[in-house]
Parts: structure tokens; sequence; C-alpha cells
């Protein structure tokens, strides 16, 4: 049987309702040759048995918890498609989502990546406003995914499988910004294509990953840290770009830890973490000034 152009792959932990209107938005799509692989994180069978498993549609089911990037890796590893996508289960995409995405990598063959952009709802799909305003070009996604990751949402993507197999996958050890350490692989080898259209509709609630705090800067940091090395061995151009924006980040951690958490012992020595970074900032040393004198 012939493989199918796109694996369409949906990390599903406990919420079948959300993972079934996923897998509705991916069959409503104009572009109808798919694959959809949902990889479920150890939910159990009271959860999985809930799932709309159709035509088109497999279940692979994980025995032991792990974390989003093993999730995609195992939906990777199982996918037959020239193009992979990455779609939330939280997360919808507008009808026309797979043909635009397919269309802009085939008439780009140089580019590894393609993205779209978002429009913020709520739990019930209702609009909430607050979306970035969109992209129409971007001249190097490594230099910018070097100041933070601008892309919000895996779902908003479609990359290729031999550029997803150049970058090595997803980085199991990160967890919580796993897919800003993979475009920043990709990056490092491919080019990005950014598409004005808001053709995903990305879902916020409070159990989303970024609302837990330590475990996003956790893996903030880790990333810069891999991201800071690997410049200093392969791209020393970008050497201060990191430095900087590694700084700015721990000055924004020093802050939050000396304001709302009342933590200024932490903030203290957060914000000599980053002056050593990048000493040449003056907001460094005005941070410096108010946690001490707090």
């Amino acid at each position: 049987m012939q493989a199918p152009a796109v694996s369409v792959i949906i990390p599903a932990h406990k919420a079948p309702h959300f993972v079934n209107q996923a897998v509705d938005s991916v069959l409503g799509q104009t572009f109808d040759d798919y694959e959809i692989i949902i990889v479920d994180d150890c939910s159990g069978p009271e959860y999985t048995a809930q799932y709309n498993i159709v035509d088109k549609v497999k279940l692979i089911c994980q025995t032991q918890k792990t974390c989003a990037s093993a999730v995609r890796n195992v939906g990777i590893r199982a996918s037959k498609g020239k193009y992979l996508a990455f779609l939330d289960q939280d997360d919808i995409w507008l009808p026309n989502f797979l043909a635009s995405q397919v269309c802009s990598l085939e008439e780009n063959p140089q580019a590894g990546l393609v993205f779209c952009h978002y429009k913020a709802v709520d739990e019930s799909l209702r609009p909430i406003g607050g979306e970035t305003k969109p992209r129409k070009h971007i001249r190097s996604a490594l230099n910018r995914l070097c100041r933070g990751c601008f892309i919000r949402t895996p779902s908003c993507i479609l990359t290729r499988r031999d550029a997803v197999v150049e970058c090595g996958m997803f980085d199991e050890s990160i967890v919580g910004a796993g897919d800003w350490d993979f475009y920043l692989s990709m990056a490092k080898h491919r080019s990005f294509i950014a598409r004005p259209d808001r053709l995903t509709l990305y879902r916020m609630h409070p159990d989303q990953m970024h609302k837990r705090t330590q475990t996003m800067r956790k893996a903030t940091l880790r990333v810069m840290d891999k991201t800071l090395s690997w410049a200093l061995e392969e791209r020393p151009g970008l050497v201060n770009c990191v430095r900087r924006n590694y700084s700015r980040m721990l000055r924004k951690i020093a802050i939050s830890k000396a304001g709302s958490e009342k933590d200024t012992q932490g903030a203290r020595d957060t914000i000599r973490r980053a002056i050593n970074m990048w000493p040449y900032s003056p907001q460094n040393y005005f941070a410096l000034i108010g946690i001490w004198s707090s």
C-alpha cells in the first residue's frame, strides 16, 4: 500500500473530548492524503476507549508516562508520511491547513519546515484575542530562534520527514520546551517558511504547560545552555546573540523571583548569572539595584 503524503501525530493524555475534536478537524481537511497517529501517554483504557478510531486513525498506547517530546518521537517512528505534522490534543486545524502547508513545502524544496499562525480560543473555542501579528517572511529562523521561540505551538507546523531525521527528532531530556529545541536543531540545517494565514485554533486553558513556571524555567535554561555550547563550537558568530538573550531570560527570572515569588536570595543569585552572561546590558544593572534594595 502506498505511503500517505502526511502523517499527523496527536499526543494524547486523559482528554478524549479534546482528542476527538482534534481528530475531527483532520478528517475535515480539504487535503485527504494523510494518516492520523494518536499516541496516548498512559491514560488508561477508560480514556482510550472513548477515542474516535476510524479509517486513517491508528492508536498507540504507552504503558509508562513520558513527556511530549518522547510521545512525538513514538509517533514519528510509527509514521510513514513524506511530511510530518504535530497536532496537540487541545488544538484544532481549519479545513485548509494541510493543503496550504503541503503546497508551501512543495513549492520550496529547500525548506525543512513551514509554519502558519494561530487564533487563540478558550475551551469552548470562543476567540479570546492576544495573538501575535502574523509574519509574512522570516530571514533567518536560526537567528530569530536564538532570541526565543516564535512558533506558538507545534500545531502550527508541517515539516519534512528527512529534515526531522536530520535534526535528530525531539530531545527527550528537555521537558517543557522540547518544541523550541526541535526548531533550533532544524534551523541549523534548513530554512523555514512563514505563512501569514491563521490556520490553527490554539486552545488556552489553565492546565497548559506554559503555566508551570518552574518546569518551563528549567527547560528554557537547558535549551539556552545547549544552544550556547553549540554556538561556541560550530557558529562563533552567533555566540553574542545567544549570550545576550540568555542574559535577558535570566534577568526576567530574577525580577520574577524578587517580586511575586519573594525569593530575594534566588533573585540575587540569578541576576549575578545574568550579568556574568552578558555584562554589557544596562538593564541588568538596573535590575541588580532594584533587587538589592528590595
